[in-house]
């Protein structure tokens, strides 16, 4: 099968310096000798020239699988090599047909470097522009031979300015080129010919279409960039019947057209244009047009250009071999402005892939005769971590290989300190994923990277269009060149939404109140910690938060349409009924519109779990509600809690129990819950006495709840369990154990859709391969169903610090998680927001009518405001009592006492201890 071999003209590594996004996955500890990641799918980064001093790689697979490469070493000239059964092979020098001076001309301004064309039976086509015009030579690796031998090929025209070539399955060669001067009796235009005999003769030049504007882009000086007009070439062949297409710009004139041939080449009807200059949307400059073809499905790709800051992608179609064509149509690009690069690779027979570049960031997306996939980000094809040097490299994309159906190879060089030439190797067999309307796992992509970490990662608005995302890091903030004094980044609230399956641009959307310290004093640097964000009846969104470890609890609310602008949340507000020693809270919203918020009061006289609620939007708040008395149960600390609401109000809450000398471990969860909005509690119910690594609980209806836990047994094993309640929370089914390893900790999230059904979304560490995966598992109501998993690449569970998942009414299952990569300092982790979503079905219900709501309970309330509730004290008398766990007697208590102390009132000092470190730089 022929390969088209595509090479991205203009070199895309001087665009990418500005893309260093960080794609090297460190495991556990920093530590520099680990292996490369790749969430995109692309393999370890292969140096082919473990040399430094190189540049123009370029890369060609021929009809065998067998890939070949060049590249020009500064000292040692053109190098060459090949891959075999155990891989590519050693370098060497080649006397290569394109002379090195030719090289460093063209590749000054980073165009018209060579290009190489596969064709079947093994032979190869190389391409190049010189002073002389555009000249070809021919090769061939059939009967064991390698490129190292080229034929003499001849000369194609002494004027070109831009060209594109390439071999049908019958192995003719077709070629377009733009003539930017009149020559004897050809006048400036578009040409096309062919050779039916492997180059060794060509028709006469095919004139395509004439224009003397074209003369405006003849380069009289190669060191200079001449204007960008672009030209392309593709066949398509059902049968007997092959059509030959050519689309290309009229740049000059803002203008793209097509010309097509029904007969191979042979007769061509008059070139139709596609786009040009509008009289209604003002300045209008169509250009960069593509073409691909593959059976009858014919597809063109351009952009319009209407300022310096505006630009758009347009497509149409044709499923009947150009004879009759769609409506321009806008294409959905992530990116703002014009592509720097956009090009077909054919090759593979499904689909046509499209590979884009914009603002040094290398997209692909796919075409399959309906519609277009999304478009998935390639981070490793803008820079990655020399798995030796531990230097980044920025790399400079520079050619693709296809080779067989799916097995695809870019080759580039670090366009920074490093000059080594590379390649990365991926499979296309995951393409039918990227279309939204395919069920199953969708390409994972970077939503951000950051320098420090993510805390508080949670998606909400389950059963609704969107889903919400928020989470917690340092603001982003711009340093002036030259600034004395660095800005202190605080702890910020940003926000991401999910629509149309893909995630927005994050926003910071949330500051934390700056507060005075004294009178007369400057006010101090706060940070958002602790934040729980909950979405009510009403569209909207509730956050509930921390001023600090320590400080008031705070809250605000926005409409959850508008939620990406920091304008539209409410001014925050105290919730003053919360004390200072507050631990973790959970907020959720009854379909009355009531605000409730549980949360901890981990140790001191008074801990245990409590509830404040607001029947008023945020006016006033209750007095806290006792949920658990943890004094009373004789706890040393309790965890944060975890709450959910069902459709009648009734409130379920899960905790757990920690020792002092636990070092953070829960050594037991409990629940309880409420059948009147919170009035009332049940006592606090064992769940499980073992060691607790994660918990989440959810109310499907007003008498189906479930709970999940994921525990560690005494022979150390991780369980992942699962158990419902079909009275409203009264009695319990049997326990079920979704999944067990005795593997590292895993991250979970579940949600359930409009039709009941519960989505798992687990992540685990294969131990075979060493990679991360994401696994799928649905509940039906009778029982769970794992189904397909989606890698993400090398990497341990602990580089993950959380995981977040959430379900839209059209079932797009999206999945957010924080992972540790390598940065630009390899001892040094970066954070990496990754996106994995999936598309689900879910099944149509009926709508039936919902249960009422209790009679609203009246309650002490308390207005809003920024008072400063009573500092804790140390419940030394609760602390001192003996057990046998914590070594009996009044000395072994006060031991435990003081290590709660030190760990409770120690931590929040040190919290803004390691703050002001990382501020002042230390």
């Amino acid at each position: 099968m022929h390969s088209k071999i595509r090479h991205m003209f203009g070199c895309l590594f001087r665009l990418l310096g500005a893309a260093c996004l960080g794609a090297g996955l460190l495991g556990g500890m920093v530590h520099p000798a680990q292996a490369q990641a790749s969430i995109d799918g692309w393999s370890q980064p292969v140096n082919l020239s473990n040399s430094g001093e190189t540049q123009a790689p370029i890369i060609t697979a021929d009809s065998s699988g067998v890939f070949h490469a060049f590249w020009l070493d500064r000292q040692a000239g053109f190098l060459y090599s090949h891959t075999t059964s155990t891989g590519w092979t050693k370098p060497r020098p080649v006397i290569f047909p394109v002379s090195r001076e030719t090289i460093l001309s063209r590749d000054l301004t980073g165009i018209g470097l060579p290009v190489l064309i596969s064709a079947p039976r093994n032979r190869e086509y190389l391409f190049w522009q010189s002073d002389g015009g555009l000249r070809y030579s021919v090769g061939s690796t059939a009967n064991g031979r390698t490129l190292e031998d080229w034929q003499a090929g001849g000369f194609v025209s002494s004027s070109v300015a831009d060209y594109d070539a390439m071999v049908d399955a019958d192995g003719v060669l077709h070629l377009a080129y733009v003539q930017p001067e009149d020559l004897s009796g050809m006048p400036a235009g578009v040409y096309y010919l062919r050779s039916l005999d492997s180059g060794g003769s060509w028709s006469s030049p095919r004139q395509l279409y004439s224009s003397s504007y074209y003369r405006s882009l003849l380069q009289l000086d190669l060191s200079t960039v001449p204007p960008k007009n672009s030209v392309d070439i593709a066949v398509n062949q059902v049968g007997d019947e092959k059509t030959v297409f050519v689309a290309f710009d009229n740049q000059p004139r803002n203008r793209v057209l097509v010309a097509r041939s029904l007969d191979g080449g042979t007769k061509w009807e008059e070139a139709v244009e596609v786009d040009g200059p509008s009289v209604t949307s003002g300045v209008s400059s169509p250009g960069d047009i593509h073409v691909s073809a593959l059976g009858k499905d014919v597809v063109l790709t351009w952009q319009v250009k209407q300022s310096d800051t505006v630009c758009f992608s347009y497509f149409r179609s044709s499923s009947d071999s150009g004879s009759k064509w769609s409506a321009n149509q806008r294409m959905n690009t992530p990116f703002p402005g014009c592509a720097d690069q956009t090009n077909f690779i054919t090759g593979y027979g499904p689909d046509s892939v499209l590979v884009t570049s914009a603002s040094g960031l290398v997209y692909l997306s796919a075409w399959n005769g309906e519609v277009w996939s999304d478009y998935y980000l390639q981070p490793s094809l803008s820079s990655f971590t020399d798995p030796e040097a531990l230097d980044t490299v920025t790399f400079g994309l520079t050619g693709f290989a296809l080779s067989g159906t799916d097995q695809l190879v870019a080759i580039g060089f670090d366009s920074g300190s490093g000059k080594d030439t590379w390649v990365l190797t991926r499979s296309l067999k995951d393409i039918p994923s990227w279309f939204p309307s395919q069920l199953g796992w969708k390409a994972a992509e970077t939503l951000q990277t950051l320098n420090e970490k993510v805390s508080d990662l949670q998606i909400v608005g389950n059963g609704s269009q969107r889903l919400h995302a928020f989470w917690t890091q340092d603001e982003i903030l711009t340093v002036e060149a030259g600034a004395l004094v660095q800005p202190v980044a605080s702890q910020v609230v940003y926000y991401s939404y999910l629509e149309n399956n893909r995630w927005s641009v994050p926003t910071m959307i949330l500051r934390a109140r700056q507060t005075s310290v004294a009178a007369g004093t400057a006010a101090q640097t706060n940070d958002v910690a602790r934040l729980s964000v909950a979405m009510g009846p009403d569209d909207r969104l509730w956050a509930v938060w921390q001023n600090s470890p320590g400080g008031d609890t705070y809250f605000s609310w926005a409409r959850a349409s508008a939620a990406g602008s920091v304008n539209e949340w409410s001014a925050s507000q105290a919730i003053a009924t919360i004390p200072l020693n507050a631990g973790g809270y959970s907020v959720v919203i009854d379909r009355g519109g009531v605000v409730n918020v549980v949360y901890s009061v981990p140790v001191n006289e008074g801990r245990g779990v409590f509830l404040v609620q607001s029947w008023d939007q945020g006016a006033t708040w209750s007095n806290p509600i006792q949920i658990f008395d943890g004094a009373a149960a004789g706890w040393q600390i309790v965890s944060n809690p975890v709450a959910a609401v069902a459709v009648d109000g009734s409130l379920y809450v899960l905790f757990g129990q920690q020792s002092a000398a636990g070092f953070g471990s829960i050594d037991g969860l409990s629940a309880a819950f409420s059948k009147d909005r919170g009035a009332a509690w049940s006592g606090a119910e064992s769940v499980t006495t073992e060691q607790v690594l994660w918990y989440q609980v959810l109310a499907q209806d007003a008498r189906i709840i479930h709970r999940f836990w994921m525990e560690k047994s005494a022979d150390n094993q991780i369980l992942l369990l699962h158990q419902f309640s079909g009275d409203g929370g009264v009695s319990w089914g049997r326990v079920e154990r979704i999944s067990d390893s005795r593997d590292e900790p895993r991250k979970v999230s579940a949600v359930f859709d409009s039709a009941g059904r519960i989505h798992l979304v687990q992540l685990i560490e294969d131990q075979q391969t060493e990679h991360l995966l994401l696994e799928y598992w649905l509940w039906d109501g009778e029982s769970w169903n794992a189904s397909d998993n989606r890698d993400l690449g090398a990497g341990v569970v602990d580089d993950v610090a959380s995981l977040s998942t959430g379900i839209t009414l059209e079932g797009a299952l999206g999945t957010l998680l924080s992972r540790s990569v390598a940065g630009n300092d390899p001892y040094h982790l970066e954070t990496m927001l990754l996106s994995v979503n999936r598309l689900v079905e879910v099944p149509k219900v009926v709508s039936t009518a919902l249960p009422p709501l209790p009679t609203e309970t009246a309650l002490p309330l308390v207005k809003p405001t920024a008072t400063q509730a009573p500092t804790p004290t140390i419940d030394s008398a609760v602390l001192q009592q003996g057990s046998p766990s914590s070594g009996g007697g009044t000395l072994g208590g006060l031991i435990i006492g003081l290590i709660a102390s030190v760990l409770v009132v120690g931590g929040g000092f040190g919290y803004a201890f390691f703050r002001l470190r990382k501020r002042n730089g230390g």
